[in-house]
């Protein structure tokens, strides 16, 4: 789950098995629901909410440094589908939603870019933003031993780390910048 509070969503995926899929709601919209007592929502009542094609979803990632648009990679098995949501040029909730109600569920507000297949199911994955604004946006997966780069644009993977041990268990992928040049922090046991 992700609370992005500056962009007043909330992420999350549910379920598990080929059931799973991403939902997206409008944390506005939620804390109004629990300041009026509202009981739980069924799976029903989130059907606007469910972001298409995530059936069958077991990881996701968002971009951490989101300042020109929130970008979402799904793993479905070994696919990759990459999703955005443009940011309005007046960024922040207050500004949006003076000059536009704000719909209940942001579904509408999201498109699907592009899908790309990996040789195997990734296990961590992690989005790290390019230094500029073409897409040169990296997407670092862990599958089997090894930690791969792939660029959004192409699909291409190329490996970055490879581990020499029998079993590997893989923790995290952690995107870092400094000056505006992003790294990686690839964590396992």
């Amino acid at each position: 789950m992700h609370v992005l509070e500056t962009l007043d969503l909330l992420v999350l995926r549910a379920d598990k098995g080929k059931d799973a899929r991403l939902f997206v709601f409008r944390l506005s919209a939620v804390k109004k629901g629990l300041e009026g007592k509202q009981a739980g929502k069924s799976r029903s009542d989130c059907r606007e909410n469910k972001l298409e094609k995530t059936k069958g979803c077991h990881l996701y990632a968002i971009n951490t440094h989101h300042s020109r648009e929130l970008r979402i990679v799904v793993a479905i098995r070994n696919k990759l589908l990459l999703i955005t949501r443009k940011h309005n040029k007046s960024s922040g909730v207050t500004s949006i939603s003076l000059l536009s109600p704000l719909s209940e569920s942001p579904v509408e507000e999201f498109q699907y870019i592009r899908e790309i297949c990996l040789s195997d199911s990734p296990v961590v994955m992690t989005l790290v933003d390019g230094p500029t604004e073409e897409s040169d946006n990296l997407i670092c997966v862990a599958y089997r031993h090894q930690f791969d780069v792939v660029n959004e644009s192409t699909g291409e993977a190329f490996r970055l780390h490879h581990v020499e041990a029998n079993r590997v268990n893989f923790v995290a992928a952690i995107d870092v910048y400094e000056d505006g040049e992003a790294g990686l922090l690839l964590c396992y046991n």
